[in-house]
């Protein structure tokens, strides 16, 4: 569920909140939790469909830098290196491990 967006010089930025299962293996109906996601994008593709790439920083307790104009290098370089034709996504399911 998209919860907020604006534009911030060199930014347009989508803030998110994504109901997952709690226990990927159990059974549908299961209880779930909520995971927030920031899409980071240049203002000018703003509207373009375009591929995804995960960026997974912080964790419990731990800091994650927000979207500003010092971003680290890597955002700047994939918010304008995005393909034209965005490759189709492929589907992943979780395998249980033996």
């Amino acid at each position: 569920m998209l919860i907020s967006q604006y534009t911030i010089p060199g930014r347009h930025i989508r803030d998110h909140l994504i109901d997952v299962p709690l226990d990927w293996f159990a059974s549908r109906g299961g209880p779930t939790i909520k995971l927030f996601a920031r899409e980071v994008v240049d203002p000018t593709k703003k509207d373009e469909k375009l591929p995804l790439l995960v960026f997974l920083q912080g964790g419990p307790g731990g800091k994650s830098p927000r979207p500003t104009a010092t971003s680290p290098a890597s955002v700047e370089r994939s918010t304008q290196d995005a393909p034209r034709h965005p490759a189709r996504p492929a589907r992943h399911r979780p395998q249980q491990l033996d």
